[in-house]
């Protein structure tokens, strides 16, 4: 499969501005969104985790059998995205881990000013595709923008208590 389709452009710029909510990353003052709660399980997946070693990186969202989206501040040398999780504490069963074999920030994205959030975007390619099923697939893209006032769900991996929740690391690390 190749990169996917530039018409789609549109609707991963809209999910990265909500990418903040998305991740639990250190630039963020809050990990939890206003009046968010628990999904129900396997009930977002698209959800993706960005991983390096047993660290949480950030979040994304699964487009293609092999691509990943996220944002470009997340860009690392060597990462594994996790797939089909519901919690980062337990496993259930249908986890799968990938590793990362590109990264492709987007062009304009001015890695060195890290108050710029302009073009904050990334696409990922995974070394296999997903084994895709009710528990992953990937998110259904717009094909057009969405109404100004028009409400929308946003997922992630943050926490849904304040003050910050921690996130499970294996004893030792």
């Amino acid at each position: 499969m190749g990169r996917p389709r530039p018409r789609a452009a549109k609707t991963w710029m809209f999910l990265l501005l909500l990418g903040g909510a998305w991740a639990g990353h250190s630039r963020a003052q809050e990990d939890k969104v206003l009046g968010g709660h628990e999904c129900q399980p396997h009930s977002q997946p698209w959800q993706a985790a960005l991983f390096q070693g047993q660290q949480l990186l950030c979040g994304g969202v699964l487009v293609g059998g092999n691509w990943v989206l996220t944002a470009a501040h997340c860009k690392k040398p060597k990462y594994t995205v996790r797939l089909g999780d519901h919690s980062l504490q337990n496993k259930d069963g249908p986890e799968q881990e990938i590793p990362v074999v590109q990264s492709i920030p987007h062009p304009c994205y001015n890695s060195s000013d890290v108050e710029d959030h302009n073009h904050d975007l990334m696409l990922l390619q995974l070394r296999d595709q997903a084994s895709l099923g009710s528990k992953v697939k990937p998110i259904s893209l717009a094909d057009h923008c969405t109404q100004p006032g028009q409400k929308c769900t946003v997922s992630g991996w943050g926490t849904v208590t304040s003050p910050r929740g921690r996130f499970w690391r294996p004893p030792g690390v």
